[in-house]
């Protein structure tokens, strides 16, 4: 598939990201729902983990505009696609892990607990071992069993996603058919996992986490296909038209509690409707490429991997210095997102210089 770029996903990741760091994980870590009254609010803490989905499905449906074709040309080698998922994935997640496992140790020596309610497991020599190896869920256990830092679970799944999604467009060699039965089949093997998560069903790499992988990632590589049909004005209107329907549908079944299976039903119903919306509409793709926007698009992954350290970090302060931070409160919770967008940043920012020299570095020694 020919490369194309759609501004209008870094809104989604933004929102996406806001749910999880800003919001969600803020009521998990502190136990305070500032605005809970709020609908909106009180959307965002009920339902917010699940906007991990959205990752998933933007990850893929990316890599379909760009990668595949790569790939399906032997353009490039599984060793090249790997190190670069690596790279772009494992530095963040490594110092996340870090800074989480030295906040968790030096308040478990000096109290003796955890600074957050953790398994036994995520406190471990051995949790820090898997989270650097990328395995920490999904192939020894569920999702947070061994994972210090927590939202890092869905790295440990993208990159098994990454993989499985080369082998399927290596081996179609271009073939859009043959891609989209191997990736359907790969949703139902997801939607089959989740389906069957209470009745304990767990192999390695065959089990509920991986389910919510496998099917957002590659129910977004489907949607990818989907999208090149749209290549008129009008394919776009009725599209963008069909997916707003089916958006307040879903949210009006939402609210009034009908049997909906949020990991499953949102991620084929709504997101797939929401990603579609975006990228047909040409004032969102125009906001979405604004400096502003371009960069928190780039920055939200820091924001989703560092934000439990960062809030972990604060909450020790807090309990150490005896600051008596009202965490219940709306502009705390306001204060605290400006500090994730300052690290996360700053982290951005590092991160990027120390790639632009090992990448100038490599290219001396090649000449």
């Amino acid at each position: 598939m020919e490369k194309r770029y759609y501004s209008s996903l870094n809104i989604i990741r933004i929102i996406s990201a806001v749910a999880i760091a800003q919001v969600y994980h803020y009521a998990i870590i502190y136990r305070q729902y500032p605005n809970g009254n709020n609908p909106f609010m009180s959307i965002m803490y009920t339902y917010g983990f699940f906007a991990v989905e959205l990752f998933f499905l933007i990850s893929v449906f990316v890599s379909m505009f760009g990668t595949e074709i790569k790939i399906s040309h032997a353009e490039i080698s599984f060793e090249q696609f790997f190190a670069k998922k690596v790279s772009r994935l494992f530095p963040m997640m490594i110092v996340g892990t870090i800074a989480q496992t030295i906040v968790q140790w030096i308040n478990f020596a000096a109290k003796g607990t955890a600074v957050t309610d953790i398994l036994p497991g995520q406190i471990s020599i051995l949790s820090v071992i898997l989270s650097f190896m990328g395995t920490q869920s999904g192939w020894l256990s569920e999702q947070d069993e061994w994972s210090i830092n927590g939202p890092a679970w869905y790295l440990a799944v993208l990159l098994v996603c990454y993989i499985l999604f080369f082998i399927v467009v290596k081996t179609c060699k271009g073939d859009k058919w043959k891609e989209i039965i191997l990736f359907v089949s790969l949703i139902m093997l997801g939607i089959y996992l989740q389906v069957k998560r209470p009745q304990g069903v767990f192999f390695p790499l065959l089990n509920a986490t991986m389910g919510r992988g496998y099917t957002a990632f590659f129910t977004g590589a489907v949607l990818a296909r989907i999208q090149t049909l749209c290549e008129k004005k009008y394919h776009r209107i009725f599209i963008m038209g069909v997916t707003f329907i089916v958006m307040l549908i879903f949210v009006w079944a939402a609210n009034h509690n009908l049997s909906i299976a949020l990991s499953i039903e949102k991620t084929l119903v709504f997101d797939t409707s929401l990603v579609l919306f975006f990228v047909n509409s040409k004032i969102l793709n125009w906001i979405g490429n604004t400096k502003v926007f371009l960069f928190f698009g780039q920055i939200s992954f820091h924001l989703f991997v560092l934000n439990v350290p960062i809030l972990t970090w604060i909450l020790f302060i807090n309990q150490h210095v005896g600051s008596n931070v009202a965490f219940g409160e709306f502009y705390t919770m306001i204060i605290i997102g400006f500090i994730y967008i300052v690290i996360s940043s700053g982290a951005f920012i590092i991160e990027n210089k120390i790639r632009n020299q090992i990448e100038q570095i490599r290219k001396e020694k090649c000449e």
